[in-house]
């Protein structure tokens, strides 16, 4: 692959010592003292002392170039002040110094400790780093923080910009002298040797003891504006992996620290580790060389490093893959500096009477890098670089989505299914095409060869896909599924589309803008190859699939079900889906006369159907009569069924397999207050038949006293010969009137007196006055004398009701009247309490008449004289 830069000469200077670019601007420092704003600018003076500036660096946010002079003096200057820098008095002894920026909330807390890395993404799962994202989104970050951090011995001292006002000063004691630094956000790294690092996190601007004052103009060179608080210092453990190549008569180099996009670079005798800004391990894959590198700049998305040598390394940040060895065509290089990513600027070495060359290193296009790597299968390079960038142009950011499912594809054929179907998600890769990967077993006919991958997408590795796929796939095909399952809308059934033109569509699509049919058949794929896939991994989450709207293909995944003895999976499907008839007839292959829990499964299933299935219902609920009478009366009876389905027409169908589950049925009915007289009277037949039969007859003789609902005439017709039921037959003939055959059949026949005596009390008001307890007391008279002291006593309650001259001709005429002095005085206290009452009745109509006669009178003697103009 070719090189990512090309080496542009820029010009040349004198006595170069000093590189740095800040914005689209370069500025070169010299061993006298002076600063080049651009080559082609006059050389200014940089102060009085002539001091060789050795190093250059940008404040970001602000408009301040911070100057490293010899013998460690640190000055700021602006571009149109460098003539007059303003000395730092705090930063005395400077050995190196680096800046950088940040936003910050107004009121942000104190850095976390611990952040979740790159490699914890999966363990959070696809959620929870949606929501980190949308946390990001809610935090305010309104305030912009420019640090410039100088080291000096023993302490770093660190200069605090608010929206480029001076804030604060700080200065962090410690143990040894720094010999390099980085800033990674509000996180400083220092570095004492190649395997001694530290970490000092910045705390937020309000912490700082200073905080909201307004400083004066001269604020950078007095020392009352220094934070007070103390901040804490980390150490950062180096990976063993570099640790234990270290001896103990090494000796140890230069330390090297750069901040790159994601992570932060720490050099080793061997290697360089990355870490993250919290001080752990960022990745497992370390940057390896012979030496560490004497110097280096990040210009996203790529690392330049200077070797020892004076050669450069470019090195992808992302996947710190090495892209290019670069020489300068002048000789070795001795400076480097970053200018707007990718550019960066190289000083060479000056030759032995030449100025030492200044050369732009241009990165070539984006697209044809991109198209380099693609067709050099690194798909995962091509990716990363991506990646790395802030913004790219429409045309190359439109490519992501391929790049993501080459990777994707790329990674499933090396049997990295985990890492393919993360790259599937990012791009909403058609599910058709994700099963397209796996076997027949599991995609059925969308199953392609791997030969037609490459056709497809254009993949590298054409080798024969295995016949089965492993645990590992399957897993991962699941989590893909089940999110594309979230997105899709379950249907029922696909809509007349085929699931093999699903793959006519792209490999990266929206699903949300399909055709109705085509989500259809797309739920219908992804829910049966998800059972499929649950089937051989994890058979406890089939039953959850299919109990749940879903949209699996029934006709392929019913046999796989089967073949497992899923029943209770099917019949669920089988009712997700609508299908009740299936569900039921599968529900009844289970039963047998002593399999309950069968039997039970298919009741409640009987149970849970509404009105509108009332053929269905009926058509299952036979075997259930006939062969578990004792689950049958449930089915109809529950509340649903009570008052939905039509009684009549259960009734009949019952009464043709079992007359007394039918008539159990109907009681239920005309418990909950059912009107139909016609039911009434279909239990009054079925009871009358049944009381015939032998059965009791106390249900059927309390229920004609309660209703009306019935033809008391029809049934006396159709009830046995006399004497059969008398006690129905006393109660039928109460119902019509005939209260004397009624009472003949209580005392004579049934010989029940108690009875006689309540059907006198119960229909008192249906006969003329007395007449009831008149024939009363001639039956009990001829037929049981011995119980007419309890007739007295009934006579006597009922006094005021009684005919007393009709009553005295029916007694005995040997009745002592001692044994009738209760009624007798009884009956002449109400009707001398009748008579009074009569005689105040009249008297009380006579007073009202006479004052409606006075009234009339009094009317009548009015005159009135009528004239033409009025009435008085």
């Amino acid at each position: 692959m070719a090189g990512v830069y090309e080496a542009h000469a820029r010009g040349s200077c004198a006595d170069a010592t000093a590189l740095a670019c800040i914005g689209s601007d370069v500025y070169v420092g010299t061993s006298h003292g002076y600063v080049c704003a651009g080559l082609t600018s006059t050389p200014i003076a940089a102060g009085s002392s002539r001091r060789a500036i050795e190093q250059i660096c940008g404040v970001p946010g602000t408009p301040w170039l911070a100057l490293r002079h010899e013998h460690g003096v640190v000055s700021l200057c602006t571009p149109e002040s460098i003539d007059t820098p303003t000395i730092l008095p705090l930063a005395r002894g400077a050995r190196i110094m680096t800046a950088g920026s940040w936003w910050e909330a107004r009121h942000a807390t104190a850095q976390p400790s611990y952040a979740p890395s790159a490699s914890d993404a999966r363990a959070i799962g696809l959620q929870g780093m949606d929501d980190v994202a949308r946390n990001k989104q809610r935090t305010p970050r309104d305030m912009r923080v420019s640090v410039l951090a100088i080291a000096a011995p023993h302490q770093a001292v660190l200069y605090r910009w608010a929206d480029a006002q001076f804030w604060d000063a700080k200065v962090v004691p410690l143990p040894r002298t720094p010999k390099t630094l980085a800033l990674a956000g509000p996180m400083l790294f220092v570095g004492y040797g190649t395997y001694e690092y530290a970490r000092i996190p910045v705390p937020p601007t309000h912490a700082s003891s200073v905080a909201y004052r307004t400083p004066p103009s001269d604020a950078l060179a007095s020392g009352r504006w220094v934070d007070a608080h103390d901040w804490d210092t980390f150490a950062v453990p180096v990976p063993d992996t570099a640790a234990s190549e270290r001896a103990w008569w090494s000796r140890p180099k230069r330390p090297l620290v750069v901040a790159l996009t994601d992570d932060v670079l720490l050099a080793t005798e061997h290697a360089g580790v990355l870490v993250h800004a919290n001080g752990q391990p960022s990745r497992t894959a370390a940057l390896r060389w012979d030496a560490p590198p004497v110097g280096a700049v990040a210009c996203a998305p790529y690392l330049v490093l200077l070797d020892g040598q004076g050669a450069l390394q470019v090195y992808t940040q992302g996947t710190l893959r090495h892209a290019q060895s670069l020489t300068l065509p002048g000789g070795r290089a001795s400076y480097l500096a970053a200018g707007a990513a990718p550019t960066a600027y190289v000083l060479g070495s000056a030759s032995r009477g030449n100025d030492a060359p200044l050369y732009e290193l241009r990165a070539v296009s984006l697209e044809a890098q991109l198209d380099a790597l693609a067709d050099a299968g690194e798909y995962r390079e091509a990716l990363a670089l991506l990646d790395a960038l802030d913004a790219c142009p429409d045309d190359i950011a439109a490519r992501r989505p391929q790049l993501h499912t080459l990777v994707g594809v790329l990674a499933f054929a090396q049997g990295d299914y985990e890492a393919a179907m993360d790259e599937f998600l990012q791009v909403d890769f058609n599910p058709a095409w994700a099963l397209a990967l796996y076997p027949p077993s599991v995609a059925g006919p969308l199953a392609r060869p791997r030969a037609e991958w490459l056709h497809h997408f254009g993949v590298r590795e054409p080798r024969d896909a295995p016949a089965e796929a492993d645990r590992d796939a399957l897993d991962a095909l699941a989590r893909f599924l089940t999110d594309r399952r979230r997105v899709l809308r379950p249907l029922e059934t696909a809509a007349g589309v085929h699931p093999e033109t699903l793959l006519d569509l792209p490999t990266t699509c929206d699903l949300s803008t399909l055709s109705s049919a085509q989500q259809q058949a797309m739920a219908q794929v992804v829910d049966t190859a998800l059972v499929k896939v649950f089937l051989a991994t994890k058979p406890a989450l089939v039953g959850p699939l299919c109990r749940v709207e879903n949209a699996c293909d029934v006709v392929e995944v019913r046999p796989l079900l089967e073949a497992r003895g899923m029943h209770t999976e099917l019949v669920a499907l089988y009712r997700g889906k609508g299908l009740h008839a299936a569900a039921l007839d599968e529900l009844q292959r289970a039963c047998t006369d002593d399999n309950e829990e069968a039997i039970e499964r298919l009741v409640a299933y009987l149970v849970s159907l509404g009105a509108e299935h009332l053929d269905l219902l009926l058509e299952h609920a036979r075997w259930v009569v006939e062969h578990a009478p004792s689950h049958a009366l449930r089915i109809f009876t529950c509340e649903e069924h009570l008052t939905t389905l039509p009684a009549r027409r259960v009734a009949a169908y019952l009464a043709e397999q079992d007359v007394a589950l039918a008539q159990a049925y109907l009681a239920r009915v005309l418990e909950a207050g059912s009107p139909d007289a016609a039911l009434h009277m279909q239990w009054s037949q079925w009871a009358v038949q049944a009381c015939a039969d032998g059965a009791d007859t106390h249900e059927l003789v309390a229920f004609l006293h309660s209703s009306a609902l019935y033809d008391a005439e029809v049934l006396l017709d159709e009830m046995p010969p006399a004497p059969a039921l008398p006690a129905v037959r006393a109660a039928l003939l109460g119902r019509l009137g005939r209260h004397d055959e009624a009472l003949r059949l209580h005392v004579q026949v049934l010989r029940d007196v108690r009875a006689a005596e309540a059907y006198c009390a119960a229909h008192a008001h249906d006969a003329p006055r007395g007449a009831l307890f008149t024939t009363l007391v001639r039956l009990v008279a001829a037929q049981a004398p011995q119980e007419l002291p309890h007739v007295y006593a009934l006579l006597t309650q009922h006094a005021s009701a009684l005919a007393l001259d009709d009553v005295l001709r029916a007694l005995p005429p040997a009745t002592p009247v001692a044994e009738v002095r209760g009624l007798l005085e009884r009956a002449l206290s109400a009707t001398g309490a009748a008579r009074a009452q009569l005689r105040v009745e009249e008297a009380l109509y006579a007073t009202r008449s006479a004052a409606l006669t006075r009234e009339v009178r009094a009317r009548h003697a009015q005159r009135v004289l009528v004239t033409e103009g009025r009435t008085t």
